[in-house]
């Protein structure tokens, strides 16, 4: 279940085209209800780098990978 709701957030953040900055900050939004820290952004903006260079592109999959690794944060398994 968890698997297949991240790739539907990562089709959607890629299918909508966004800046990188803006597409994280909305998935890291969408999943832990806050906005990301200066700090948060620029740890997940390195994440995407190097799920892009694993994946060979900056596609849907990269997106569904970042959506898991904030599912799994504390951030939202701590939700106040």
């Amino acid at each position: 279940f968890v698997i297949s709701q991240c790739k539907m957030m990562g089709k959607n953040v890629f299918q909508a085209q966004k800046q990188k900055s803006e597409s994280i900050g909305n998935l890291f939004e969408m999943i832990t209800g806050k906005v990301p820290s200066q700090a948060d952004q620029e740890k997940l903006l390195a994440f995407l780098q190097t799920q892009t260079k694993a994946h060979g592109s900056l596609s849907d999959e990269v997106w569904a990978d970042l959506a898991h690794v904030l599912i799994n944060s504390k951030g939202f398994l701590f939700l106040n």
